[in-house]
């Protein structure tokens, strides 16, 4: 499951319009240092591997094995 906030959307958004930004936001997972693995935004394209969600007119992508691992997933 993914979920975001209307806060995040909007954020999203601006940042992405400001920049003329138009690609996917893909959650990747990476490196956080000391604190171990942690969830990430990039950009990104398509790839058969990922599931797709639509929410405040951005796409974003999350591998299906990524979800898998981590269940739900929430961007705020």
């Amino acid at each position: 499951m993914f979920t975001i906030t209307p806060l995040a959307i909007e954020k999203l958004k601006e940042y992405m319009a400001s920049n003329q930004i138009t690609s996917c936001i893909r959650v990747i997972i990476q490196n956080g240092g000391c604190a171990g693995m942690v969830l990430a935004l990039a950009l990104d394209e398509f790839k058969n591997s990922d599931k797709t969600f639509t929410e405040g007119g951005l796409t974003f992508l999350v591998e299906e094995n990524l979800l898998n691992q981590t269940g739900k997933i929430a961007v705020d």
